[in-house]
């Protein structure tokens, strides 16, 4: 085991020209390197741009699904309340005139007047069911998947506009 040393020497001293700012072509060495980070400055800012119009559609289009829902929603409400009064309506007249057709039952057409009945009122309560779906728990996800579209956009612009500064993108 030999017995040596580093020695210990101090580093030297920071000369005025170590401590003031280089200029971007001292900095980078080349006009090489400054068009190369010049290009991808511009890359940047354009992949910026394009992100956020996709965000801004996503947005948007979660935003006109949600109105059509709204609006397909009041159309089958509508559509099932027109459907159970159109066969309350007939029942109720059948019910009323029921002494004029007492012969009815015995016709193979009563059957099928029965039956259009019975469908016309199933609908009724399909349509009201859709209704209630379009109105209800898929309107409120697409309006909660337009809100998150907005909301990660802002959050992302947040976070890469200190960096745009930084490596200096004009935002």
């Amino acid at each position: 085991m030999s017995g040596a040393t580093t020695p210990a020497t101090e580093a030297p001293a920071l000369q005025d020209r170590d401590v003031e700012p280089r200029t971007p072509m001292k900095r980078l060495g080349s006009t090489r390197k400054l068009a190369a980070f010049s290009n991808i400055r511009i890359q940047l800012s354009e992949q910026t741009r394009v992100l956020e119009a996709r965000a801004e559609a996503a947005a948007g289009v979660a935003g006109e699904l949600h109105e059509y829902c709204r609006r397909r929603a009041d159309l089958e409400h509508e559509y099932s309340r027109a459907l159970d009064k159109l066969a309350r309506t007939a029942h109720q007249r059948h019910k009323d005139q029921k002494h004029k057709r007492e012969q009815w039952p015995l016709t193979g057409a009563f059957a099928c007047w029965q039956a259009a009945l019975e469908n016309t009122r199933a609908l009724s309560r399909d349509h009201a069911a859709l209704g209630e779906l379009y109105g209800g728990p898929l309107a409120a996800r697409l309006q909660r998947a337009a809100d998150d579209a907005l909301r990660l956009h802002r959050k992302c612009r947040d976070i890469g506009e200190p960096v745009f500064v930084h490596i200096g993108i004009v935002r």
